[in-house]
């Protein structure tokens, strides 16, 4: 965790005048990112207002982050301390294990539509008590511009991650419609399993993967304790399904609700190539706002890769109160800067009945990739993501 005198806060970036920064710029978004006193650099200073890229709105005036130098980019803070601890999420409390897994009974007993209601009066409880430090609202681009600035453009082409969450056995049910409006598009998707909650329709999962689809780990059993179970106990229970991972190749895991801790991926790397259980701006996990502000993948572990989610297409659902109808349209502006910044449109949905399962939801799902599609977008599936190495 970070020091104790590390107290981070939301700190607004505004562009400077070099170079195009400014073009760089979501128009109609605030950007801001988790930073604290302790990373300034006192030692270096632009030689002007006109150099500077990127400057901080702190309480005691503006102060220049990032500026030309000689041609070069110069950061007026720690970068890599900063870039870690993002990255890491060591700028908010770590998450801690919920009630959902200490109850008597599994959770998904309670229906999913009053799931869904608990989950949005809970999230908006934490919204308002979380502290300043989290870029967690669902459009915000702050992390991901500021590294943007500071890193250059990425070299190889963004592109959209269709990923799906299966957590109960109605949604592997209704797998086949979701991958029928994807397939219009010549796409293809991953499909996350919980192999310990629910008898795995293992025809329907070969289906998928002869149809050109991934499958993935969602969890053991999805009663959101994965992420808090010790190390050994974790491994344990991993190896119980590696039979299942064997059978469909999975190479993938995403933990249940959202939930991660330090310990959870110290142990993901011995069983999987990815992770998919960050955001970039996490404004829906139940444990606490936060955010790795990472837009593309990067290595996170042991080898494990981080494939953060950027677009958790049904949350303004249950946080936000927004139409199905108007989903597509309320993500369009995150997925424009996530164009302009480089960074990845990886898709969460959940074909369950309460959730893309409706046919109303699967409606605006649809709209989104035609959207996609017509805007030039291109989809790739998590392991055609992998380093060559690591996919060979």
């Amino acid at each position: 965790m970070a020091a104790p005198r590390d107290i981070f806060t939301a700190v607004e970036l505004r562009p400077g005048t070099a170079g195009d920064v400014q073009q760089l710029w979501p128009q109609g978004l605030r950007a801001t990112v988790p930073f604290t006193a302790s990373l300034m650099r006192t030692d270096l200073h632009p030689d002007g207002e006109r150099d500077v890229l990127v400057w901080g709105r702190f309480p005691h005036g503006d102060a220049p982050l990032v500026w030309m130098q000689d041609g070069e980019v110069v950061c007026g803070f720690k970068f890599e301390r900063w870039e870690r601890v993002i990255r890491e999420e060591r700028y908010r409390p770590e998450h801690t294990c919920p009630l959902a897994a200490r109850l008597p009974f599994h959770y998904h007993r309670v229906p999913g539509p009053l799931r869904s209601a608990l989950a949005g009066a809970i999230l908006t409880v934490r919204g308002r008590a979380a502290g300043s430090a989290h870029p967690a609202t669902p459009l915000n681009p702050g992390c991901a511009l500021l590294l943007r600035v500071v890193r250059g453009a990425p070299g190889a082409p963004s592109v959209v991650v269709l990923t799906h969450d299966c957590d109960t056995a109605q949604g592997v049910a209704a797998a086949q419609e979701l991958a029928a409006v994807e397939e219009e598009h010549g796409w293809h998707s991953i499909w996350n399993v919980v192999p310990g909650e629910y008898d795995v329709d293992h025809i329907m999962l070969e289906r998928l993967r002869a149809a050109g689809h991934e499958i993935g780990q969602h969890g053991l059993t999805h009663n959101m304790g994965e992420a808090f179970l010790p190390r050994e106990a974790l491994r344990d229970a991993l190896l119980e399904h590696e039979k299942f991972r064997r059978r469909h190749g999975v190479r993938g895991y995403r933990g249940p609700g959202w939930y991660r801790t330090h310990a959870m991926f110290d142990v993901l790397g011995e069983f999987f190539d990815y992770d998919m259980t960050c955001l970039d701006n996490d404004f829906i996990c139940p444990g606490g706002s936060g955010g790795v502000g990472e837009v593309r993948p990067y290595a996170l572990r042991g080898g494990l890769m981080e494939l953060p989610c950027t677009l958790p297409f049904e949350a303004p659902l249950v946080h936000g109160g927004v139409r199905p109808a108007a989903l597509a349209a309320w993500w369009w502006p995150k997925v424009e800067a996530l164009g302009r910044l480089g960074g990845h449109v990886v898709v969460n949905t959940h074909p369950d009945p309460h959730y893309s399962g409706r046919a109303e939801v699967r409606a605006a799902y649809a709209e989104l990739l035609s959207r996609l599609s017509a805007a030039g977008w291109t989809a790739r599936l998590p392991g055609e993501l992998l380093p060559q190495e690591q996919d060979a």
